[in-house]
């Protein structure tokens, strides 16, 4: 079995702020970095080091992330109880994190949102975590499109200081939005229907393009109704918060044959 090596530092006299040090270097040095490669080694990827071994793709970290905000469940997948995670986000601990040397808040295993000095987001239930070399996750209960807007506008104006004149806005800038078995979600577009307008306006204003890719699975003409009447309902929204940005829009979709289709039956070689 692989063990890290045990890291000796000297130097730390009887201080209470020596030890206070020290226990700071460890923890972030716990587990210390592989020798060979760190954290990108098939070995260190396999441990299991609580609260820091847990990695995976920003799509993933957004998955869980935000099937716990809304609810729980996931594409019929259980993840957390909308009870449990209520009571998961209310603060446990406020103030001066000894680790870390500076504020922090957390509840039962999330990291919460501390505005003016660490926020999560525009909401004030916000919960997550950050991670290494500054990567963040975080959900917000309470967030729907106003939630991406406040982050839009920001962006709006970062292009319009760079020049570009072009933007591919998130298929996602509504979230469930369409999803069949959350109907609190349906109606924030038109709930957002002024905020839109104000951020159509602003793009005309500094002559920014914006369009949206719709996700690869799609497909309006799927053999799988199912997966066609989800894909309709997904470009539904997108029409909607076109028409309510009040940008002039069309809808180009490459087709795809029925044997290029992901689960259609396959010729025998």
């Amino acid at each position: 079995m692989h063990r890290d090596p045990i890291v000796v530092i000297g130097g730390f006299g009887s201080d209470w702020r020596d030890y206070q040090e020290l226990a700071r270097l460890l923890a972030y040095r716990n587990p210390p970095p592989h020798p060979e490669g760190g954290t990108n080694t098939r070995l260190w990827r396999a441990s299991v080091y609580p609260s820091t071994s847990g990695h995976g793709n920003a799509r993933a970290i957004a998955t869980i992330f935000g099937g716990i905000s809304a609810g729980g469940d996931w594409r019929g997948q259980h993840i957390l109880a909308e009870a449990i995670r209520d009571e998961a986000i209310q603060i446990h601990a406020d103030g001066e994190d000894a680790v870390l040397g500076r504020p922090n808040r957390f509840g039962l295993g999330f990291q919460l949102t501390n505005p003016g000095i660490r926020p999560l987001g525009p909401g004030q239930r916000s919960f997550g975590h950050y991670g290494n070399g500054a990567i963040l996750g975080f959900g917000d209960p309470d967030g729907r499109i106003a939630s991406s807007l406040a982050y839009l506008r920001d962006l709006f104006g970062y292009l319009a200081s760079t020049g570009i004149k072009m933007y591919r806005m998130s298929s996602d800038l509504a979230p469930y939005a369409a999803h069949p078995n959350m109907p609190q979600f349906h109606n924030q577009v038109a709930e957002c229907a002024d905020e839109l307008a104000e951020m159509g306006a602003l793009a005309r204003r500094i002559g920014l393009r914006l369009s949206f890719h719709a996700v690869a699975a799609t497909v309006l003409n799927s053999p799988d109704p199912s997966v066609a009447a989800n894909a309709a309902a997904d470009l539904t929204v997108l029409a909607a918060i076109l028409n309510c940005l009040e940008t002039p829009w069309k809808l180009s979709q490459q087709s795809k044959a029925p044997e290029q289709q992901q689960g259609a039956p396959q010729p025998e070689p």
